[in-house]
């Protein structure tokens, strides 16, 4: 282990708003401080170079929190994360929003880690033998247990090699052949001068792995140290709380430690400090309303001013004057550049940019040139937007799909498409304004356009020219059943393009690059 820290979390608390509409004026004066519910309070974590850390606590914890703020999935309300490594988690928990195929999240991922293309199919092979899934690689990660899922995730770090790697109640799912695996890939993290990050419940296993210990408890840093002395601490906690008999005595327990979690920490310098050791600064009631009364009054008197002086609604900009401040404590994530595809599979998606938004109606399809966490970044005639990736459908034409013959789709496909196939597909690859001149669209659109008096959609892609078209979808249940589709998305090469239906509009999406 060297001196090299890769990740800090620095005086990190996170919380919630219990109550969204509670009263935002009272909140600004810190009259309302029970409001929030504080899941990390005033935590420091400092991941070395060469260090294979462990952080354990109960559920109430909040030691899952810890591996958001580390990859920069979210942001602290107070203090400050530091991570430019390439960094990848591993959480089991996550299986459940997966909706990819297993070929779709290592080709995915191995594209965010910056491996060449080429070399891609041979390392996605190798992924799935790993993991002992390669009759599973068109399934859908919630087609496949929790365990098989965490061998996926251990086999994608494994060939991955990522600077920090970050496991998130991953042991209990590893059999005994997958231990050894795993613990072979943290000595080669620590022996290759990368790092680790276990969060766990495992506590025997953390015990093996781990050379550096966190406990939480209510949010909180409660002890930290080698190995040794925390869990030495950490055995002496539990055992004394298990000879507690009663309910009101467990309770009790900890009392100290469960009212401190509920203060939020007041920012001064670099650090923190309480007001009072062990509770909030509030003040009187009788003095919170005689505060809070006097403000109204002297509000009152100063718009009274202005209204007799300057008048009501005298111009536009007098409602325009209002500035939001919005002050943050960290940078956007960092956008991995890629070359990729995203098909909006609902009306309304936003693409922002400086100072203009893009509305896209349902079908668009557009470039995706880098993601992060949360956003991709995509490219529209030559500018440059960003999106949440929600309802965003990500492809990737390297990706290995299934081939259908197309005879073996027509059956699938509505008259509309299939009547006038070739005459449609003749202007494949031209220009919006050469479409237009030909066809008429019921309503002109720049991403996808109804043929006037047609059931079919012309896609137009980033460069404004005709890529595919959206047409209805027959027989859908016989399609699922021949085929063993369990994901509302199914893609296939067919036809010198791609197919991809939307099961739960009953719609074809065939794209040709």
């Amino acid at each position: 282990m060297t001196q090299q820290i890769l990740v800090r979390v620095v005086n990190a608390t996170k919380y919630y708003y219990k109550n969204k509409n509670q009263n935002k004026f009272k909140s600004l004066l810190k009259l309302n401080h029970l409001s929030k519910d504080i899941v990390l309070k005033n935590v420091t974590v400092h991941l070395y170079r060469g260090e294979v850390l462990g952080i354990i606590g109960d559920k109430e914890s909040g030691k899952e929190m810890i591996s958001r703020l580390m990859t920069k999935e979210v942001s602290p309300n107070i203090g400050k994360v530091t991570n430019n490594e390439q960094t990848f988690l591993a959480d089991v928990s996550h299986k459940g929003e997966d909706v990819q195929t297993l070929n779709e999240i290592i080709i995915r991922t191995l594209s965010l880690s910056g491996a060449k293309t080429n070399k891609i199919p041979s390392l996605q092979k190798e992924i799935l033998d790993y993991a002992e899934l390669s009759d599973k690689a068109a399934q859908s990660c919630q087609e496949i247990d929790d365990k098989e899922y965490a061998r996926l995730l251990l086999s994608l770090a494994t060939h991955m090699k990522p600077t920090v790697a970050i496991f998130t109640n991953i042991i209990q799912y590893l059999d005994e052949e997958f231990q050894k695996k795993f613990n072979s890939f943290l000595n080669e993290q620590k022996e290759n001068n990368r790092a680790a990050v276990l969060i766990d419940d495992h506590i025997h296993s953390i015990e093996k792995m781990s050379n550096y210990l966190i406990w939480l408890t209510y949010g909180q840093v409660r002890k930290e140290g080698n190995v040794k002395d925390v869990l030495s601490y950490y055995r002496d906690y539990y055992k004394k709380y298990n000879q507690l008999h009663s309910q009101e005595q467990k309770d009790l327990h900890d009392l100290k430690w469960k009212m401190s979690q509920q203060e939020l920490p007041i920012s001064k310098g670099e650090g923190y400090k309480r007001m009072r050791k062990y509770q909030y600064g509030k003040l009187p009631k009788s003095i919170e309303k005689m505060i809070f009364y006097a403000i109204i009054f002297i509000v009152g008197i100063a718009l009274s001013s202005m209204f007799m002086f300057v008048g009501v609604g005298t111009s536009k900009s007098d409602k325009e004057e209002v500035a939001k401040q919005v002050i943050t404590t960290n940078k956007e994530p960092k956008y991995i550049d890629k070359s990729a595809y995203v098909v909006s599979l609902q009306n309304g998606i936003e693409l922002n940019s400086k100072g203009h938004n893009v509305n896209m109606p349902q079908y668009s399809f557009v470039d995706v040139t880098g993601e992060n966490q949360s956003k991709y970044r995509l490219e529209v005639d030559g500018k440059t937007y960003t999106s949440d990736k929600n309802n965003l459908y990500f492809f990737n034409p390297a990706g290995l799909y299934e081939e259908v013959d197309w005879s073996e789709l027509e059956g699938y496909v509505d008259d509309s498409y299939l009547n006038y196939i070739d005459f449609y597909n003749s202007f494949m690859g031209k220009s919006h304004k050469q479409v237009s001149e030909t066809i008429e669209p019921e309503k002109k659109n720049r991403f996808n356009e109804q043929m006037q008096g047609q059931k079919v959609y012309m896609v137009f892609n980033s460069d404004d020219h005709l890529t595919g078209f959206t047409f209805d979808m027959k027989h859908k249940d016989k399609l699922v059943k021949e085929y063993n589709i369990s994901s509302d998305t199914w893609v296939v090469k067919s036809k010198d393009g791609y197919m991809l239906a939307d099961l739960k509009s009953n719609k074809w999406i065939y794209i040709r690059l």
